[in-house]
């Protein structure tokens, strides 16, 4: 059965769950380095679909008291689809609640991974939204 929203805590590791439960991520999920950014939290998932290397990024924000890095951060993401980190433009989704950011990560133009990409965007921004 699909994860229902309703089930998962509104806070990254339930919406990592929330995902993997509906087969948006799959395998280890890593701890990423989410200070940088001004987050609270952040995981990475590095998995094979449709045989090509697909990443995804998962962020959690204050937004009840943001500091500095994650307030622009997130008006970036708002703003212009990306965010700079390390002198990098990184292209980022938030979700509708205004609380994540995803970075999905996959070059390969194949319909099924396209599509695939859609659904998991679709997933991540309605989450606790």
């Amino acid at each position: 059965t699909m994860t229902d929203a309703g089930e998962v805590e509104d806070n990254l590791d339930g919406l990592s769950e929330y995902l993997e439960g509906n087969f948006a991520v799959t395998g280890e999920k890593v701890a990423m380095s989410y200070e940088v950014i001004g987050a609270l939290n952040g995981y990475k998932y590095t998995f094979t679909y449709n045989g090509k290397n697909v990443q995804v990024e998962i962020y959690e924000f204050d937004l009840e008291n943001p500091n500095e890095e994650g307030q622009s951060c997130l008006d970036s993401v708002k703003e212009k689809g990306t965010f700079n980190v390390l002198e990098k433009e990184v292209p980022a989704e938030i979700s509708d609640s205004g609380k994540y950011i995803m970075i999905y990560t996959d070059n390969d133009a194949d319909e099924k991974n396209v599509t695939q990409k859609k659904r998991v965007l679709e997933l991540f921004k309605g989450f606790k939204a």
